[in-house]
Parts: C-alpha cells; structure tokens; sequence
C-alpha cells in the first residue's frame, strides 16, 4: 500500500476452525498483530482505519501494551 485516506481491513486469520489450543489461538493473534502493524505504519496523517480483528486480541493479557499503543500513537 502506497497511499490511502481510508482504509478498511478484513484479513482472512488462516486458522483451523477445528484447533482449540493456545497456540493456534496464539498464532492467529500474531499474524492479527502483525498487519494491523504494517498497516498502521504505511498510513498517512489523517487516515482513517477500520480493522477486523480476532476476538482475542481485543482481551488477551499479552497484548495489554500493543492495545494501549494504539490509542497513544494514533488519534
């Protein structure tokens, strides 16, 4: 991605519907993470996004400082 005043993301968090563990759910939070992170760098000022992620990542302990990052870095 060049450039864009909007964007809209929902990427496909290739997991098996069937996996249940930590891990897979782990997995899927990363590469969620992950590209929620290069599209909020390649942004322009004044962007706006809208992002599906998976619902793990809105509670999971382990992102407590990547979700207090956003609000802090980005109106």
């Amino acid at each position: 991605m060049k450039s864009a005043d909007i964007i809209l993301c929902n990427p496909p968090f290739e997991a098996d519907k069937t996996a249940t563990t930590n891990k897979d759910e782990l997995l899927r939070v990363k590469q969620a993470a992950e590209i929620l992170r290069r599209t909020v760098s390649a942004m322009q000022h004044r962007a706006v996004i809208g992002f599906v992620v998976p619902h793990s990542m809105l509670y999971s302990h382990k992102l407590v400082c990547f979700r207090s990052q956003l609000p802090r870095d980005f109106e």
